[in-house]
């Protein structure tokens, strides 16, 4: 396979100069190397196997992996004396049935004993870390999401970041756009601020619709009512870089972004914790988890928050959240979680400002008072894991879901000739979706010769009905005087429903089967998935027939990576993506599926003896048949092909005591390659920068009288780009700088164990920075600041 010319002329350029930054990233690496292989003296007291194993780790000056979900339970008898580390690891590990393997230089990975009987984990969270037994890493080291089996992260062949709950609480994050904000790849906010849905794009294509998933089982919007999710109720966020249909089916080839919930530990978890927010915003917010029996069989965790205010621009934002989560040990071979979800939300649902002269305002055409959204949403599932022997495991994952979401608000109906008053319309939304995502697994893991194979082959279905409706008031609907605004002014029913009325029924049918093998240094996988999907749309208020659709797909994954003795860990992968339509043509039949494929190939580096992630990507993706409106029309059509292009290189590193790094860096450039319209062909799709950077660094005191203290600072920049498809409109560049201030009243005060502050300010100079996208602009948030007092016991 040849690589073409872009590779040649303009990526390969970018992959050296980046390559040219790692001795300045990676200072550190030759003093762990000679210290990981000296003796050293240890004084790890019995307990938890988890905490002292990090606790090795630093004090070895190794980097160990896999530790978390195979530590869990399990204790020590500690270690005491001078030790090289396989002597110090063999002693700590000696009653847990685990072992451990060097994989390089200053590397090893925990494992189960051959003849030991464990449960093999399957998309749990990984729990390992440095600090409070696992629960409080900056830098995630497994990952479940790219293979549905929980994986070290470095030997992946693909792109997968991780953000943890340690980067969420460090920079503040009040939802799922502020904690992958860091990313490398990732762009938000390309209508804007809007806090009604997640607008979330990988590489150039949006994920917040076909790309949303929660603990691994997708979640499934409607035409306009989308799941929402709190940040609080997770454990890390997941984002997987480039197709993923071969094993969750339909999706984008940007990727997907699985949220991670918090789940029963095996040390107790007493949290509770008040906030304060810009614009009078008030959160109160708790987390509790304990055994529910002496054995500890049955565990329970349970968390919760209440907030009561608004954002920028009189948008209000209010949320009730309750997620109750059950652990079960049915049997040394079999356990079962039970998850449910409570959520409401209040917020607005016209958050849009008068653009004046192509020029977005801070004025809200809606009136605050007359506007809301409305979204109540119930979620139960569950996780049933049995080990059918030692080799063999099976599990099935279930969520049913129930959202109900009503909307009203007032839209911009035309300025009056010749004056500057604004005429509005009054819009309605009464949306119901309910869907059903259970996924069936089986892992069998076994040895040929030389070779550790890891099979997976399952079967899972997803079944959505959404019922849409739209309505539509234009008499009688007070004008706004754009020279001065009066609000509160709106005294008008809801409008009926009387211009769409849509009901629509998805199910989907996937079989995929996935092979990892480790052949020494290699790392190979190869999976495949075939896809039915069925449509049935109803326009119920045309009284129209019932139209069926049709749709099958066969995509594929494969990639190898190989573990140098350096440390490096150089990949290639390639992937295949599928998403069926249900837009209609001319003719009112639903369109095609769109199709997509991405090659990927980079290097991975991990720092001898530090916790730490850096990757280097360069990759194509290929998309035909996308989906476009047909302008003047009811109508839809496929719009040809998109060829996007770039390099990612994404650094995170715990440096040292209380020092921790976030740095990235993306080159992204998309192209039109066919079209319906002659004159978008070779144009940049619109609201896709070219180059997007940004590093956080976080540091913590460990002693001295100013024990406990923490500073944090970043800076993210996104650079130009198009606000049109026609490249006409040009968005400018920005950089948006956020600070960040806590204390750890425990480090310097024993008695205040547990107590910590934090004050987050993002966006500092409080730009509103203005986007166009798709020939409309929308205007970004302003500062926000944000102060938690937090207890722990």
């Amino acid at each position: 396979m040849s690589f073409p010319i872009f590779f040649r002329q303009s990526i390969l350029p970018r992959v050296l100069v980046a390559s040219l930054m790692v001795p300045a990233i990676f200072p550190l690496a030759v003093s762990a190397q000679q210290t990981a292989s000296a003796p050293s003296q240890f004084d790890i007291a019995a307990g938890p196997l988890g905490p002292a194993l990090n606790q090795f780790a630093q004090i070895a000056g190794i980097y160990l992996s896999g530790a978390g979900s195979l530590t869990e339970g399990r204790q020590t008898a500690g270690l005491h004396g001078t030790y090289s580390v396989e002597q110090g690891l063999a002693i700590l590990l000696a009653d847990a049935n685990l072992q451990a393997r060097r994989t390089g230089e200053g590397r090893y990975t925990l494992q189960p004993r051959a003849d030991a009987a464990t449960l093999a984990p399957i998309m749990v969270t990984a729990a390992d870390a440095r600090t409070d037994g696992g629960l409080n890493a900056f830098v995630a080291s497994q990952s479940g999401s790219a293979g549905k089996v929980e994986a070290e992260l470095f030997e992946t062949p693909r792109s997968v970041s991780v953000v943890t709950r340690a980067q969420m609480e460090a920079r503040g994050a009040m939802s799922v756009l502020d904690a992958v904000t860091y990313t490398a790849g990732v762009t938000t906010g390309s209508a804007g601020f809007d806090p009604r849905f997640d607008q979330i794009s990988i590489r150039g294509f949006q994920v917040n619709i076909k790309g949303d998933y929660l603990d691994g089982l997708r979640q499934t919007p409607g035409i306009y009512a989308t799941p929402r999710t709190e940040p609080y109720l997770l454990e890390q966020v997941d984002i997987v870089k480039g197709p993923m249909s071969v094993l969750y089916g339909q999706g984008t080839p940007g990727g997907l972004i699985n949220r991670v919930s918090k789940r029963p530990t095996d040390t107790p978890v007493r949290e509770v914790m008040v906030t304060g927010a810009s614009h009078d915003r008030k959160q109160f917010a708790v987390d509790i988890g304990d055994d529910m029996n002496e054995s500890g069989t049955a565990r329970f965790r349970v968390t919760g928050l209440i907030r009561r205010g608004e954002f920028d621009r009189q948008i209000n934002d209010d949320r009730d959240v309750l997620a109750p989560v059950f652990d079960f040990q049915l049997s040394d071979k079999t356990t079962l979680t039970v998850r449910g979800q409570y959520m409401k939300d209040d917020t607005d649902g016209g958050v849009g400002t008068y653009v004046d002269n192509g020029r977005p305002t801070s004025m809200r055409i809606s009136d605050p008072d007359y506007d809301y959204q409305r979204q109540t949403e119930y979620q139960f599932g569950y996780e049933l894991v049995h080990r059918y022997s030692d080799a063999l495991t099976l599990s099935q994952h279930l969520r049913y879901s129930d959202l109900d979401m009503k909307v009203r608000y007032l839209d911009n109906a035309g300025l009056r000739p010749g004056t500057r008053i604004l005429d509005r319309s009054a819009w309605s939304v009464g949306s119901k979706v309910e869907s059903l995502v259970v996924d069936n697994r089986a892992l069998l893991n076994f040895q040929t010769g030389e070779i550790d194979n890891q099979l997976l082959a399952g079967f899972d279905y997803q079944r959505v009905n959404w019922n849409n409706r739209i309505g539509l008031l234009t008499s009688g609907v007070p004008p706004l005087d754009l020279d001065n605004p009066q609000y509160g002014n709106v005294s008008l029913p809801t409008p009926d429903y009387n211009l769409v009325s849509v009901k629509q029924r998805d199910d989907q049918l996937g079989y995929y089967l996935s092979h990892q093998a480790s052949i020494g240094n290699w790392r190979l996988n190869l999976g495949g998935r075939y896809d039915v999907v069925h449509q049935r749309n109803q326009n119920v208020l045309a009284g129209g027939s019932v139209l069926r659709k049709k749709d099958d797909a066969f995509t594929w994954q494969a990639g190898v990576l190989y573990l140098s003795d350096s440390g490096f860990a150089p990949y290639l992968s390639y992937a295949t993506s599928f998403t069926p339509n249900s837009s209609l043509n001319a003719q009112g039949t639903p369109l095609d599926p769109t199709r997509g494929s991405q090659i990927e190939a980079g290097v991975k580096y991990q720092l001898p003896g530090q916790r730490s992630q850096i990757t280097l990507a360069a990759y194509q993706i290929d998309e035909k048949d996308a989906v476009r409106a047909v302008p003047g029309t009811a109508y839809s059509e496929l719009a040809g092909k998109l060829r996007s292009r770039g390099v990612e290189l994404e650094a995170l590193a715990e440096l040292d005591d209380g020092l921790d790094l976030i740095a990235y860096y993306s080159y992204h450039r998309s192209q039109v390659r066919a079209s319906n319209n002659p004159a978008e062909v070779g144009k940049t799709p619109s609201r896709q920068p070219r180059h997007t950077a940004g590093a956080w660094l976080d540091y913590r005191l460990q002693q001295g009288p100013l024990a406990g203290l923490g500073f944090g600072a970043g800076a993210r920049y996104v650079g130009s780009s198009y606000g049109d498809t026609l490249n006409t409109m040009h968005n400018q560049a920005s950089t948006l700088v956020d600070l960040a201030v806590s204390y750890d009243f425990g480090l310097r005060n024993a008695s205040l164990k547990g107590w910590f502050a934090s004050l987050n300010v993002q966006n500092v100079a409080d730009k509103e920075v203005a986007v166009c996208s798709s020939g409309y602009c929308y205007l970004g948030i302003g500062r926000q600041i944000v102060g938690s007092l937090r207890y722990r016991w």
